[in-house]
């Protein structure tokens, strides 16, 4: 176990560290952001290249120019 982390270079951490660097350089990643309410009924959905930040209970980014920011809802993000 220990030789194949060696052999390939990169254990998960270090892929997942890579993949932050590179979508903070890049402006995000390719992902969809559904935001859904309490009762499970989707309340709006986001697609493109996003750089989000999660910070006390929120989510932010921008989309089409605008900052867009969730407090307290139930936020699903898929990386296309």
């Amino acid at each position: 176990m220990i030789v194949g982390v060696f052999a390939s270079g990169c254990t998960a951490s270090c892929e997942r560290s890579i993949k932050s660097c590179s979508s903070n350089i890049n402006g995000g990643l390719d992902r969809i952001v559904i935001v859904y309410n309490l009762n499970g009924e989707e309340m709006a959905r986001y697609e493109g290249k996003l750089d989000l930040a999660t910070e006390d209970g929120c989510v932010q980014f921008e989309y089409n120019g605008k900052r867009i920011i969730w407090y307290n809802a139930i936020v699903s993000i898929i990386e296309k």
